[in-house]
């Protein structure tokens, strides 16, 4: 019925703005209000209007398209009567729509509305509408209706090879268009109905198609579709395009739009001022045909290096990472931009297998669904914009990581043959100053300059270490005592530099994704190396916990300060948030204590967690100041940093439906960063 009443209202010269059957009565007053519809057409019929407008268009336009609105009011697209027929006309007589044509795809896509229904109409044949889709019934209505080509998206293509119907011997090829084709869907499809597939590309801005690939053999779909990322085709009659220097894809010609309806800005910023449309793909030609590399707006600008999102995908997929994912660009201040990976399910074997890939390893990482559009395309701006890593001057670590090797080798000269307890701080710091000298070689290897570290708190104390290490070997003093000797000495060891980094990285994440705004609760709070940076973030619900209450009311800040042993449940139920940095890994228990935050927090809720990594390179290389902080108990006898993929399996067991993270590196090191997981 929708198909008769469009096509009555086009041959009329009325006006249609086709809408989503989901569209909410909010967004179908925007339309209504916006385009200045007189009637309204749903299941209960014809419905004028309260108010009629004055028509605000010319005597050619036909349609109305608008824009999902992702990124802000949908825009409203005019597309005249002989642009879509130029398009439509082409379309239908390359696929000789004669025979009969067929589609799956809904009627407010230009795709199934331009071509299939307008072109099936100027070519004065029949058209099958399936309007649920279903594999075997496509492909038997197909069959039944005797139908030659059929239109199909890569999302519903899935479906359809997966379900393996028997192909009908009337369709010559699917035509598929709207999301990009993968290597490994058009391998699957060729392996069980061969090269029968032709890939379109074009925006609604353009009415439709402006690229098709032609029919192919087998020969070529092999080396065009599968052993090379899937190329879209050739310009379409009727339209031109270019690539300009920045890869950008430009289109030209007879089917262009007039514009956004009432929206001058964007309609500037879409066409030229010589009438091209700016696609916001980039793309290259391979063998005379178009290959999309993504979108302007989606590349990856790390520190100067131009990374493609589909191109880093193609080397993810060939290690066999397990789809649903998507590249994405994630925020780094250094570099500018770096790469994020979201990825709908994984595990810790998935992220290992991409240690193989160097150069497309990922900084941030996020398992959840993914975010897309209505046809499939991933909305990678959206899922990459609150994601971010932090990357270091790898110089300064090297130095510090040099300096801490000299340190070390001290004590290691200071203790010579004195027997010490290896059930003790000192027996931890030997343990981790040999283990630390022993990786001297490749530490080395880099420029350093130890002026950038030689303040620092961390330096200050490895001294003080050097200097009493005796006195510890021997039980006279312990590893607390030593920091006491300088007044201020462990608050500022955890709030500056190196140890400030985790408190920033988590402060910045727990603010970008507004996670302060409910009942929170930072376990292990400590000096307050974290609280200080969220302090005007935080509300009267805030609650500050540590075995130390005293060292809380150090600090006074919003919220109240209450005991808590991270070892033990805790009392509290449906927080939003619990957060901690530098502390977890102290527990006896790890998982247990992440069983009990899993408790604590209500469905929806975040655990947010601040850590370091114990090894920090692919050569096991220890992070720097290990061993220094065995001065402290929770460390040297219960643990150390542990490695990133050992949270991330804790917090699978204990429950947790998705999970993430931001690395802080430097150089070749991975020195941990922030993690996180929701209930």
């Amino acid at each position: 019925m929708l198909a008769r009443v469009l096509i009555h209202a086009y041959t009329s010269g009325i006006v249609s703005v086709p809408v989503s059957p989901s569209a909410t009565s909010k967004q179908i007053s925007f339309y209504a209000d916006h385009s200045e519809a007189t009637f309204l057409y749903n299941k209960q019929g014809l419905n004028r209007l309260h108010n009629a407008y004055s028509n605000p268009l010319d005597n050619k336009a036909a349609f109305i398209m608008y824009t999902s609105g992702s990124t802000g009011d949908p825009k409203g697209i005019v597309l005249q009567k002989p642009a879509i027929e130029q398009n439509a006309r082409v379309l239908s007589d390359i696929h000789n729509f004669k025979d009969g044509h067929a589609t799956c795809l809904p009627l407010f896509h230009c795709n199934a509305l331009m071509m299939s229904l307008i072109g099936s109409h100027l070519a004065g044949t029949r058209l099958f509408i399936q309007h649920r889709f279903d594999a075997y019934d496509y492909f038997a209505n197909i069959r039944k209706h005797r139908i030659r080509t059929a239109t199909i998206v890569p999302a519903l293509l899935e479906e359809l090879v997966e379900c393996n119907p028997e192909w009908p011997d009337c369709l010559e090829y699917l035509i598929t268009a709207a999301a990009p084709l993968s290597q490994s869907l058009a391998k699957r499809f060729y392996q069980k109905y061969g090269p029968r597939i032709r890939q379109g590309y074009g925006l609604s801005e353009a009415v439709n198609f402006s690229f098709l690939m032609p029919k192919l053999s087998d020969e070529d779909f092999v080396r065009l579709y599968i052993d090379n990322y899937p190329p879209v085709g050739q310009i379409l009659p009727g339209q031109q395009y270019r690539i300009l220097e920045s890869g950008e894809v430009v289109i030209g010609g007879e089917t262009i739009m007039n514009g956004y309806l009432k929206n001058e800005e964007k309609t500037r910023e879409t066409l030229t001022a010589d009438g091209w449309l700016k696609t916001g793909d980039v793309g290259e030609i391979r063998d005379g045909l178009l290959v999309l590399k993504g979108r302007v707006k989606e590349i990856i600008n790390r520190g100067g290096e131009t990374l493609y999102p589909v191109d880093i995908e193609k080397h993810w997929e060939s290690i066999g990472l397990r789809k649903p994912f998507a590249a994405v660009q994630i925020a780094n201040e250094k570099l500018g931009e770096d790469i994020g990976l979201c990825i709908e399910q994984g595990g810790i074997s998935d992220l290992s297998q991409l240690r193989k890939l160097k150069p497309y390893m990922p900084s941030a990482v996020a398992c959840a669904p993914l975010k897309t559009t209505s046809t499939g395309k991933p909305r990678r701006r959206e899922m990459g914009a609150k994601l971010f890593s932090v990357t270091e001057n790898d110089i300064k670590y090297a130095s510090l990581l040099s300096l801490a090797a000299d340190y070390a080798a001290d004590v290691i000269s200071q203790i010579g043959g004195q027997p010490v307890t290896v059930d003790s701080p000192a027996g931890y710091i030997l343990r981790e100053a040999q283990r630390l000298v022993a990786h001297r070689a490749a530490i080395d290897g880099r420029n350093t300059n130890n002026s950038l570290v030689e303040a620092a708190p961390a330096m200050q104390l490895q001294k003080m270490l050097v200097d009493n290490i005796n006195s510890l070997v021997q039980g006279e003093v312990a590893g607390e005592d030593i920091v006491r000797k300088e007044k201020g000495l462990w608050t500022r060891l955890m709030c500056e530099w190196p140890m400030d980094a985790y408190a920033r990285m988590t402060a910045d994440f727990l603010i970008a994704n507004r996670l302060l705004e409910g009942k929170v609760l930072e376990a292990g709070a400590g000096v307050g190396n974290t609280t200080r940076l969220i302090a005007d973030a935080i509300n009267s619900d805030y609650i500050r916990t540590d075995c130390n209450t005293q060292i809380l009311r150090k600090i006074s800040v919003r919220g109240h300060c209450e005991f808590y042993d991270f070892n033990q449940p805790g009392n509290w139920r449906d927080l939003d948030t619990i957060f901690s940095v530098n502390a977890i890994h102290c527990a006896s228990d790890k998982q247990a204590t992440l069983c009990h935050f899993y408790q604590m927090l209500k469905h929806g809720g975040t655990l947010v967690l601040g850590e370091g990594n114990n090894k920090t390179n692919n050569a096991g290389t220890p992070w720097a100041l290990n061993g220094l902080f065995g001065l402290f108990d929770g460390w040297w006898n219960v643990s150390g940093f542990l490695q990133r993929e050992e949270w991330l399996q804790m917090f699978i067991t204990a429950g947790f439906r998705e999970w993430g993270y931001s690395q802080l590196r430097s150089g070749e090191h991975d020195l941990g960063g922030v993690l996180w997981a929701v209930k």
